[in-house]
């Protein structure tokens, strides 16, 4: 059969021919494994079987092409390179249903992968005394069958080893600045791999060491593509969650303004009608008066912490706790905080409190108790809440309590929002979840 195909073909082209196929079939093998979680789209099989036949069609013309550059093997090496990126764009956009931006950060991973796996495969080879410009065997003859076992083991190993590490998750989101970034870095992955790769290509022939070091040097700087992608990610998650927190801060400012305005037109109102019920001594019985009295006096605010901002929070949480019969104690120096930003130390309170507030608002009534402490102990501020709560909360790995409601992208922000202004002011967050007792502890 070989005998047939060289006298056909040619040797040169039929060793082209053989590279060309190898390489589709790593191509395939990347795909698929490095991106075995992905979300197929409908028919893609299909499209996959087209583009096969199709690949098989176009394999002979590109093998005499390849031919016609063995003397130039820089530019032969570039155009294999973009053979091989465009197959990948091309498979990735035809399998996964993703987005533009997630379709190019897969490809920007995908294609990184590709060259660690291929070049450091290569260089074991040189550095065992292999030249890879003639087998890619450590056995020679002796065993193809184990070589070619060993060859494509090491590569899906790696595919699949790669893929769990830095493959991203679906609900991660990249901003502006982050798609930018990983656009950039795709295209700066091929003229840094691929293109170095086939510029120093020629160098390689002067010895089996400096050849195995050219392609470890391309396994640097495909894994340093891999981790600055996965950096682009971190830091656009966070970039995301400054400026959503910086929105939800505007709205609590906007929210603790209405708040202020509230409670005085409230007390204003109760102070009014406290002295037109003095009026009404001796009119009606003094059963009903003090009653009247009662239910005004909840509502005329006579909470003085020390700060105006802490004030507001517990009264408008204090309103809250009354509607669910929850009972409220605080024991709170408010001063403590004047150094703190007027809208941040709002938020920080209210957030807090309305956590302690949803958890036992429906606990049976001898639970519903929400404790507030804030004073100073050994010249460390202590801000603590207590509550009871029921069933199991879980943590992050950020040591946050993990929401309980379904939809977890759109939840939870109350105590990141805890969580960054407390950073913010190089405060101590903890929480603790001890006999069904629930403890937020943060210190400054």
């Amino acid at each position: 059969m070989n005998e047939f195909l060289i006298k056909l073909l040619g040797e040169e082209v039929l060793k082209q021919l053989v590279i060309i196929l190898s390489a589709d079939f790593e191509v395939l093998l990347s795909i698929y494994l490095f991106n075995i979680k992905g979300h197929y789209k409908k028919k893609w099989w299909l499209w996959n079987l087209i583009t096969f036949f199709s690949l098989i069609l176009l394999s002979v013309p590109l093998a005499y092409l390849r031919s016609t550059m063995s003397s130039i093997r820089a530019l032969q090496g570039i155009v294999h390179s973009l053979y091989m990126f465009g197959l990948t764009s091309l498979l990735l956009f035809i399998t996964y249903d993703e987005g533009k931006f997630q379709w190019i950060q897969s490809l920007c991973a995908t294609h990184a992968t590709r060259i660690f796996t291929a070049k450091s495969l290569g260089a074991i080879l040189n550095l065992t005394g292999n030249d890879v410009l003639f087998t890619m065997s450590f056995f020679g003859s002796q065993n193809i069958y184990l070589d070619w076992t060993i060859y494509y083991a090491y590569h899906i190993a790696i595919y699949i080893i790669f893929g769990f590490i830095f493959k991203m998750k679906d609900n991660v989101s990249l901003s502006k600045k982050g798609k930018r970034n990983i656009s950039i870095l795709t295209i700066f992955s091929v003229l840094a791999t691929d293109f170095f790769y086939c510029f120093v290509t020629p160098y390689e022939s002067q010895s089996l060491i400096l050849s195995g070091m050219i392609k470890i040097v391309c396994c640097f700087m495909a894994l340093m593509i891999l981790i600055i992608r996965k950096g682009i990610f971190y830091s656009s998650n966070q970039e995301q969650e400054m400026a959503l927190m910086s929105n939800l801060l505007d709205k609590e400012r906007e929210q603790f303004e209405k708040s202020r305005e509230n409670i005085d037109i409230i007390n204003s109102k109760c102070h009014d009608l406290n002295h037109q019920l003095s009026k009404l001594e001796g009119k009606i019985t003094d059963e009903e008066l003090l009653s009247l009295k009662e239910a005004t006096s909840f509502y005329d605010s006579t909470i003085k912490t020390g700060n105006d901002v802490v004030d507001s929070a517990i009264y408008e949480n204090q309103l809250i706790c009354q509607k669910h019969n929850i009972k409220l104690t605080c024991m709170c120096d408010g001063s403590l905080l004047n150094f703190m930003e007027k809208t941040e130390l709002y938020s920080l309170i209210t957030n807090a409190l309305s956590n302690a507030i949803k958890a036992v608002e429906n606990l049976p009534d001898d639970k519903r108790i929400v404790d507030f402490t804030l004073a100073k102990k050994n010249g460390i501020i202590l801000l603590e809440i207590d509550n009871y709560f029921d069933g199991e909360i879980k943590f992050s790995s950020s040591n946050l309590p993990i929401s309980t409601k379904t939809d977890g992208k759109n939840h939870g922000f109350g105590s990141k929002s805890i969580s960054y202004i407390v950073n913010r002011y190089n405060g101590t967050l903890s929480y603790s979840a001890d006999n069904q007792i629930f403890k937020l502890l943060i210190s400054f």
